[in-house]
């Protein structure tokens, strides 16, 4: 390979550039011939080698402080094809090599610009280089900006679209009217079935593939994860002023034959034959896995020795019934060989007068039953029950759940006259005129039973949940401004008739209203990126629907104006005297968001998360406070799930099971239940006769079946015992215990409902004994159940709640980018809602409302809502020219439409709060429980809404100063560099 020649320096030259500049030059090849000498260059002489070599000089210039010159020739050779490209590869990394170090040597001999003169050169240098790249970034930014005004004038759309259904729309106002309800009515007549489809369980939070789902759904292979909870409170039937004892013969008799014993299975009325009649059909007909209680452990308790002595002597079956002895003396002796921890989980003395007065029934439902169908069942069976021996209560996550979604539907029908009655009183306020109501809540009302006619008909893709109850309140509440800016737009002309009136409002506020209704749904659809997926079918109905709000408000709202004759009566001048007040008092405005901006960020640490799955439940349904009830009291409420994958037969297993449990009981709030824990409680035969060739084995009294098998050190005898466990054990019992196949066993675990810190304790410190003590010749999974979830879908709210937030800002900014066509006016609107945005958390933390499953959508409504106040203020300063005053107009002429919308849609939202529920409740037919209730006596909904309250208010108060703020400090500053440019001689 050629080497590269010496590094000379050049001579001072005036021509060159002030400050280093690279200039790569290309000297053209000539074969054969002298290459002439350029600026002190020794001639190099190119010629064609054996292998076709082209050899070419590059001169690279330097000119630097001192105005000197590297100049170095660079050989690059153009190899045949058949050449090795590692040898190529070799070559260029050598030349290249070969050049760095030259530019290392060079670059060390440049003068030191640390001395006086050469410093003040270099600043020259450096200015100049500044002032040329900044002239070149301006005249680059304005040939994007004309780019982007040519590209969006293509967009825009021509004569005849919009304004040519307008004129229609007001020439023929009631034709239009007709045509659009029934459209509206077809589409929407779909939503019915949305309360058919709609879950309320924890799971579809998360998304698929999460962990916790993956080992839910291997444990609902094998076993039942849906459970409904029958809480039972004891009764004084004796009447002796003392409430009877639920280990009462009667008493617990009477919840066998709830459960379905060998007393009532053969009963006329299916009813009567209790919940589960059919121990061994795994819920196949009758939709129960299994059955656990008191009464259940006592009935096996007493029958397993019985069918176990029987099986292991090979003499027939023992045809006892399955239920309760009638001795209650029988009774206490196999209650007293329940561990203590696994009794506390299934009754309980609650003041401990030595009475136990409170218990549970766990029902295992077969998964894919309706849960409306299996709740009823168990609602009709209670009947023939409740208030006799005891009170027996339907509850648990289950039957909470279907309420939820029953009553979270009907809570919203009633005040839905409520709402519309208040935004009717807003509404008439500022107008005088019954009119108004009927033009703004016509197009939202049919936007929004479209909007749900459509997730109706698509209720086998989307995933409904209680949540999509909160898309009424928005549209209506949010979609009724639009109508009050074109009424409002309608009053400021003065000239011409009604329907031209009508005309020149709807077109003048039509970019207006158009940009405001995509960034607001650009805000919503957020929601269905990177977030909960009941979230995203919410974020898909409110897009859609204010979607359909501008459509119909653009088609509706002139035609109703003219059809009713509209006219507002009552105009608002003193509005006037502030419009120049932010404009004023821009840097106190600026300064006073800046601090309170500060406040909220060191208020992020103080913000709550709690992904309760009963956030969504009515506060004053019987299941609901039964379950907090029985949450509290016994500690159940969240029973999870670890999956054992060892063979249930092996006595290596079980223990293993037994020594993970105790590290597993040792975590907060947690108890444990297993078929190890079955084995203390079964009491084995005193003699229990083996099959040859083993001998007889013999036991002392009250000796538990697991004492039994460690008492044998010979695994075979083991493992039989084991087999004859399970054997004697009943169809029911066996297969809440362990799979089909005994490949597979469970622990379960029961936690009761907390708040989010303590069930993260409670959570990881199962976690944390399942990593660290393993079970021989198996593999443990991680907790699964409500409390894994709740927290796995709780961590999912901060992630969710960026994503959409941050989504939502960037695609708004995008949109106000196109339309504006200067990315100044987009910035400068997007501003004051990424304030109020940056405001979320002191608002959550002064309200002390937690981060759940509705309020993680609150960031992205936030921006949806509020960047429509932006957008007028900075539409109408365009159209006056971007100054001073077209800031201060836009304030006084946009200031009272934002008082106006504002007002209406927080006293909109009000009707969630404070309305009398309780009278539609009773003219409906119910019986009210409380004549007092107000509102939706839901506490997630009542935060969600306050949440809105708050941010609709900040988002005016942000557009109507923040806004003119930026606008006039920008203003101010374009203006002093003007004048600063031109005192130093510089030219725009």
């Amino acid at each position: 390979m050629d080497h590269l020649p010496p590094v000379q320096a050049q001579p001072e030259c005036d021509d060159q550039p002030r400050l280093g500049a690279y200039r790569p030059q290309h000297v053209p090849y000539r074969d054969d011939r002298e290459q002439p000498q350029q600026n002190g260059m020794p001639s190099v002489r190119g010629h064609r080698g054996g292998h076709g070599t082209r050899r070419g000089i590059f001169r690279a210039q330097y000119n630097g402080l001192g105005a000197q010159q590297i100049t170095l020739p660079i050989t690059i050779s153009t190899q045949r094809q058949d050449r090795k490209k590692g040898d190529r590869s070799m070559a260029l990394k050598d030349s290249l090599s070969r050049l760095d170090k030259a530019l290392d040597r060079r670059l060390e001999d440049l003068p030191d610009i640390s001395s006086g003169a050469d410093r003040e050169r270099y600043r020259a240098a450096v200015k100049a280089g500044v002032s040329q790249a900044g002239r070149r970034a301006s005249v680059t930014l304005k040939n994007l900006d004309d780019m982007g005004d040519r590209a969006v004038g293509r967009l825009r759309p021509r004569r005849g679209g919009w304004d040519r259904l307008i004129d229609y729309s007001t020439a023929n106002p009631l034709l239009t009217i007709v045509v659009v309800f029934i459209i509206a009515l077809s589409i929407g007549s779909q939503a019915i079935n949305i309360p058919k489809h709609m879950r309320g369980d924890m799971e579809i939070y998360l998304p698929p593939g999460h962990e916790a789902t993956v080992i839910l759904e291997e444990v609902r292979a094998d076993w039942s994860t849906d459970v409904i909870v029958i809480f039972i409170k004891a009764l004084d039937f004796d009447r002796d002023g003392t409430p009877n004892n639920l280990t009462d013969f009667r008493v617990l008799t009477e919840m066998s034959r709830f459960e379905g014993d060998d007393t009532n299975i053969y009963a006329a009325d299916p009813l009567d034959r209790g919940i589960d009649p059919d121990k061994g059909d795994r819920g196949q007909d009758d939709d129960i896995v299994y059955v656990l209680s008191i009464s259940t452990l006592i009935k096996e308790v007493n029958s397993t020795p019985a069918r176990m002595a029987a099986m292991a002597s090979g003499a027939p079956m023992p045809v006892g019934p399955y239920a309760i002895p009638p001795d209650q003396g029988q009774i206490d002796t196999l209650l007293g060989a329940i561990p203590p921890d696994t009794l506390a989980s299934l009754i309980k003395d609650t003041d401990g007068d030595g009475i136990y007065d409170r218990a549970a029934i766990i029902l295992g439902v077969r998964a894919g039953t309706p849960p409306a169908e299996i709740v009823g069942k168990v609602d009709r069976i209670l009947k023939r029950y409740d208030a006799k021996l005891s009170q027996m209560i339907n509850t648990g996550p289950m039957t909470v759940i279907e309420k939820i979604q029953g009553r979270t539907i009907m809570e919203f029908v009633k005040i839905m006259p409520f709402l519309v009655l208040y935004l009717f009183a807003a509404m008439y306020f500022f107008h005088r005129t019954i009119k108004a109501p009927l033009i703004g809540l016509i197009p939202c009302t049919l936007a929004l039973l479209m909007a749900y006619g459509i997730v109706g008909f698509f209720h086998d893709i989307f995933i409904i949940s209680p949540q999509i109850a909160l898309v009424a309140p928005c549209l209506i509440a949010l979609g009724i401004s639009y109508g009050i800016y074109i009424t409002n737009r309608f009053t400021e002309e003065r000239k011409g008739t009604p329907m031209e009136k009508a005309r020149v409002a709807a077109k003048a506020m039509h970019p207006a209203i158009l940009l405001s209704a995509a960034t607001t749904a650009i805000g919503f659809g957020s929601l269905m990126v990177g977030t909960l997926p009941p979230i995203a079918v919410m974020g898909l109905a409110l897009s859609m629907g204010i979607v359909f709000t501008y459509v119909l408000t653009m088609i509706l709202t002139p035609a109703l104006t003219v059809l009713l004759r509209y006219r507002k009566r009552i105009e608002w001048s003193g509005w006037r005297r502030f419009g120049s007040v932010p404009a004023d008092n821009r840097k106190k405005t600026l300064a006073f968001f800046i601090i309170v901006i500060a406040i909220s960020a060191v208020s992020v640490m103080y913000v709550k998360f709690n992904a309760d799955y009963l956030a969504m439940a009515p506060t004053d349904d019987p299941s609901f406070t039964n379950m907090n009830e029985y949450s509290r009291v016994m500690g159940g409420g969240q029973m999870g799930m670890v999956i054992v994958r060892g063979s249930a037969r092996e006595p290596l297993v079980l223990k293993g099971m037994e020594q993970l449990e105790v590290y597993m009981n040792r975590a907060p709030y947690t108890k444990c239940l297993s078929a190890v824990d079955i084995m203390k409680m079964v009491r084995v035969p005193e003699n229990l006769s083996l099959p040859p060739p083993f001998p007889p084995l013999h036991f002392p009294f009250d000796y538990s079946f697991w004492d039994a098998i460690n008492s044998t050190g010979n695994p075979t005898i083991q493992r039989l015992l084991i087999n004859l466990f399970y054997d004697s054990l009943s169809p029911e019992m066996r297969s809440f215990l362990v799979s089909d196949d005994y490949s597979k066993t469970l622990i379960y675990v029961f936690q009761p409902m907390m708040d989010v810190e303590l069930t993260r304790q409670a959570v990881e410190g199962v976690n944390k004994a399942v990593d660290q003590h393993p079970v021989p010749m198996s593999t443990v999974s991680r907790l699964t159940g409500v409390a894994a979830i709740q927290l796995a879908v709780n961590d999912l709210l901060i992630g969710g709640t960026l994503n959409s937030t941050g989504i939502c800002i960037l695609l708004s900014f995008f949109i106000l980018l196109v339309v504006f066509r200067s990315w100044r006016l987009a910035l400068f609107t997007i501003i004051p809602c990424c304030v109020v945005v940056a405001l979320e958390p002191l608002v959550l933390v002064g309200l002390d409302i937690p981060l759940s499953i509705v309020t993680v959508m609150i960031g992205a409504i936030a921006i949806g809502t509020g960047i429509d106040f932006s957008i007028q203020i900075t539409q109408r300063t365009r159209s006056g020219g971007i100054n001073h005053e077209s800031v201060v107009a836009a304030v006084e002429n946009s200031g009272i439409s934002f008082v106006e919308a504002t007002s209406t849609m927080v006293i909109g939202f009000l009707a969630v709060l404070a309305s009398p529920s309780a009278v539609v409740d009773w003219a409906m037919g119910g019986s009210p429980s409380n004549w007092l209730t107000m509102g939706v006596p839901i506490d997630s909904v009542r935060e969600f809404v306050t949440m809105i309250q708050v941010l609709l208010i900040l988002n005016a108060i942000a557009a109507m100063f923040i806004l003119p703020a930026i606008y006039s400090v920008w203003l101010r500053w374009r203006q002093s560099e003007k004048l600063r440019r031109e005192k130093e001689g510089w030219q725009e």
